[in-house]
């Protein structure tokens, strides 16, 4: 098991004005994930190791954010809306979806 936090990360940039904060969309999700948590994970030799769990948030399934997770994570290691439940995390997911945390 591993014992690590990657990130936090955020989603703003700075202009002369200071601080703008951005929408999460598909194109930039897909962009942190390509860009700072695959090659987090990677660098640690973790990644094969990796069950990826999300929520259902638009921007978590657009097509080019499910095609990068399927491309590091295979089927059988993510748990998110718009994805199959590998069938050993059945109960997982409904224990989760029970007891209020979001996972449908």
């Amino acid at each position: 098991m591993s014992a690590f936090i990657v990130g936090p990360f955020f989603f703003e940039e700075i202009v002369p004005s200071g601080p703008v904060t951005y929408t999460v969309n598909g194109t930039r999700y897909e962009y942190l994930l390509r860009n700072q948590l695959i090659p987090a994970l990677q660098q640690r030799g973790c990644v094969d190791g990796t069950i990826f769990m999300q929520d259902g948030a638009p921007s978590h399934i657009a097509t080019l954010v499910k095609q990068l997770l399927n491309l590091h994570f295979g089927n059988d290691r993510i748990i998110s809306r718009h994805f199959s439940t590998p069938s050993r995390y059945d109960n997982l997911t409904r224990t989760l979806a029970t007891s209020g945390c979001g996972v449908t």
